[in-house]
């Protein structure tokens, strides 16, 4: 059944101080065929972990970084089965840690672009992404334990 075909005598009109709040339905099944879901990129980023790709390089930011705890590098794991990315704190002196943050000279916290041409462009490629254009991705932050990483669903 289609909204626009629900008889009038199935709706059960709810009144606020006599202005319209909404309308109650009682239907047996929901169906969501011809629906999408609209990805969480399409909404204010704001206060959420993001990661913004162009050809050659990608960064990370702040609320990303400080996610992390404010922590200067990162591992970067890739599961490209998956298509997903995440990004876990590491020491600066680890194997493959990379600088994602840096402090300013008055001691604020600024994102570092990471270059990667090889890396970034193989995502652009595999995605049918424009590489004239930049692609901004949010994340999540995830626990266990004493361990958090941020993972970032990378799709076209």
């Amino acid at each position: 059944m289609q909204i626009s075909q629900i008889p009038r005598e199935d709706c059960t009109q709810h009144f606020w101080n006599g202005l319209y709040m909404y309308t109650e339905i009682e239907v047996d099944k929901i169906e969501l065929d011809g629906f999408d879901t609209v990805r969480q990129e399409f909404f204010s980023m704001s206060g959420r972990p993001a990661v913004t790709f162009k050809n050659g390089s990608f960064t990370f930011n702040v609320h990303a970084i400080k996610k992390l705890d404010k922590c200067s590098h990162i591992h970067i794991y890739m599961d490209y089965d998956k298509w997903m990315m995440m990004v876990k704190p590491c020491k600066e002196h680890e194997k493959d840690a990379v600088q994602w943050s840096r402090m300013d000279c008055h001691g604020k916290l600024k994102p570092k672009a990471i270059k990667g041409k090889v890396f970034t462009g193989h995502i652009f490629y595999e995605m049918y992404w424009n590489f004239k254009e930049k692609v901004k991705l949010a994340g999540a932050l995830q626990k266990s334990g004493n361990e958090k990483f941020l993972v970032f669903q990378i799709d076209k």
